[in-house]
């Protein structure tokens, strides 16, 4: 199979010499120079004649970026499946927007992304009018539930639970099927991660197990029956059952950062830092379907970096701070 993916491995390989390294990301937030910072991604290939990357402009030239990406790789690698489990947040993303605006009375529109496993205008019928026929089984159980969630409790954090939760079962489902044992331990850590996010989440709303249980996504590494267990312990019990994880950061580090002073932002960048240790195992691989997978993953986290530094500098974020946040990069 991996002699199929030869011509865009090569192709992917020679992008990976673009993406913005560790040692940058430290020289931008240091910079007080907003002009500098902007010329050192543009120059990492954001932006365009038509469209420079500029203060204004960042968010539109990131989204453009990513699909354009994403949809060039695909395309070279003829319709790679598995590349969908890097969609699918797309898709739920819409249906949040979508429900949220619908229940709350707000326009969100701005906010909808294009690129999903399913076009946007077909999501926003099918959310509108609670359709389930061009979207997957569970696409369509996530908007009839997190509706009737939504609806009862006003509250958008339960839409976000309901939402993830179905994201994920389609994620595995595609994982599954691939048969491909790295892009199945990604979709495991991931399931993880979110798991992980959603626990520290409702133990600071306060709520019980039956609610976790209820919102838990299956196919991680630490099960259900694990999480019965280790729910109500102390944060050194529950760091204990980590132990040996790409987690073990975060429910560490990243918990107790959290618990002194309040700020999800340390605890979240260990998370994602444990997605990107995991795919650089593709970095010793010539060629084949990881190759592209991996990169893409590196992109997306590139993607978030940028919108972390670019936020945090217009905002006026102390520079250590914002160097906290700051994501491990693909090197």
């Amino acid at each position: 199979m991996g002699t199929d993916y030869i011509f865009s491995s090569a192709f992917v390989r020679s992008h990976e010499r673009q993406l913005i390294k560790e040692e940058q990301f430290r020289a931008m937030t240091d910079s007080g120079n907003i002009d500098e910072i902007c010329s050192v991604i543009q120059n990492a290939g954001y932006g365009s004649e038509a469209m420079s990357f500029r203060p204004e402009t960042y968010q539109a030239v990131l989204r453009e970026d990513k699909s354009d990406m994403f949809d060039e790789i695909k395309e070279l690698s003829e319709g790679y499946k598995e590349l969908d489990v890097l969609v699918y947040p797309n898709d739920y993303h819409n249906i949040k927007v979508l429900l949220k605006s619908e229940v709350l009375g707000k326009d969100y529109s701005d906010i909808l992304l294009d690129k999903g496993t399913v076009p946007l205008a077909t999501m926003i019928d099918a959310v509108r009018n609670r359709k389930g026929v061009f979207v997957t089984e569970y696409m369509y159980t996530a908007i009839m539930e997190a509706a009737e969630v939504l609806g009862r409790t006003k509250d958008p954090q339960y839409v976000d639970f309901v939402c993830d939760k179905y994201c994920y079962k389609d994620i595995t489902k595609v994982a599954e099927e691939s048969k491909n044992e790295f892009v199945k331990g990604y979709v495991r850590l991931a399931v993880d991660v979110i798991n992980l996010k959603t626990y520290i989440r409702i133990k600071a709303m306060d709520q019980s197990w039956m609610y976790f249980k209820d919102v838990f996504i299956p196919g991680g590494n630490i099960d259900e029956i694990t999480y019965g267990r280790i729910f109500d312990a102390d944060a050194g019990t529950f760091a204990s059952y980590f132990n040996g994880s790409d987690l073990y950061g975060a429910v560490t580090e990243g918990r107790e950062n959290l618990a002194r002073t309040k700020d999800y932002a340390v605890f979240e960048k260990l998370c994602d830092d444990a997605l990107i240790e995991y795919v650089k195992q593709a970095k010793s691989e010539s060629y084949g379907p990881d190759v592209l997978f991996a990169y893409l993953v590196a992109k997306q986290m590139e993607i978030k970096n940028i919108r972390i530094l670019m936020a945090g500098k217009l905002a006026g974020v102390n520079p250590e701070k914002l160097a906290e946040r700051i994501r491990k990069t693909y090197e």
